[in-house]
């Protein structure tokens, strides 16, 4: 179980630097993980000049990660001159960048994936 655990946490780090790296945002991103009610995946708002993102633990990996990339698509899609917590949850930039960032997220995790396993060879 610790080793699983610690292999996920090494993934989500990953993919979070590819995020950070190839999806910047106008203001820092600050990512969880915690148990949700089973309606809900994840969530992205602004508070305080940070977007915060929460990923629901009650899924498994793969899902939290298309969630994390759901969710970074809303923060990179974030109008400068919204105000507020929330705004129009599915705009059309919004949607057009859910793909390549899935993108992003299925790239970095390969690579650490790769890398795992040469370090288990």
């Amino acid at each position: 179980m610790a080793d699983r655990a610690a292999r996920e946490t090494r993934i989500w780090r990953y993919v979070l630097r590819a995020f950070r790296e190839e999806w910047p945002t106008r203001s820092p991103v600050v990512v969880s993980r915690l148990p949700f009610s089973p309606d809900v995946l994840g969530d992205c708002c602004r508070i305080r000049g940070k977007y915060r993102i929460r990923v629901n633990t009650g899924i498994d990996l793969t899902g939290q990660l298309y969630t994390l990339a759901h969710e970074w698509a809303h923060a990179v899609a974030w109008p400068a001159e919204a105000k507020g917590e929330r705004w129009e949850e599915h705009s059309p930039l919004m949607v057009a960048l859910i793909g390549p960032t899935q993108m992003t997220m299925f790239a970095a995790w390969q690579e650490i994936e790769n890398k795992l396993a040469g370090e288990a060879a």
